[in-house]
């Protein structure tokens, strides 16, 4: 069973603005296709969510070593429906074991819609379907590239075929 850390950011206005503004800004960048690793926008977002998130660096490596001993990992659970629209897997802290936390292996950053999450789901008798969806444009220009769509769907078929 994973270890919860419920995350309910208490921000107001301009708080909710400033990180607001700063999502739309790295929406920006990608629509460009600008190089979005020579820019801080990555961090300096991942660093307001952090504050925003109220998380504390020393409680979060505990709880992953916690995490690890148990076989687990840590779950940070968005309980703020207002706030699901912004890009939480890009909290960061400069910590050198935190940075990305949504990079770190033990770490699950998931947004909770209702409930106390305490239910398991009800899994239901059936064969698992999946519904694949493939685009490969013909009007892309060479230099980047094309979708090989029949290698990604046999990876997919491959994985799928384990027991």
């Amino acid at each position: 069973m994973p270890h919860d850390i419920l995350i309910s950011p208490q921000l107001d206005a301009t708080q909710r603005k400033t990180l607001t503004r700063q999502a739309e800004l790295l929406d920006r960048v990608l629509e460009r296709q600008q190089p979005i690793a020579q820019t801080d926008v990555l961090e300096q977002l991942g660093s307001l969510l952090w504050t925003a998130s109220g998380l504390q660096p020393d409680a979060l490596l505990t709880a992953i070593d916690r995490a690890l001993d148990d076989k687990t990992s840590v779950r940070l659970i968005i309980t703020d429906a207002t706030l699901h629209q912004l890009p939480w897997e890009l909290l960061h802290h400069q910590h050198l074991k935190l940075g990305f936390i949504g990079r770190h292996p033990s770490c699950v950053i998931a947004r909770r819609f209702k409930g106390s999450g305490q239910h398991a789901p009800t899994l239901l008798p059936r064969p698992f379907r999946l519904l694949l969806f493939i685009s490969s444009p013909e009007d892309l220009p060479p230099e980047r590239g094309r979708l090989d769509y029949e290698k990604e769907e046999e990876l997919l078929f491959t994985a799928l075929d384990r027991p």
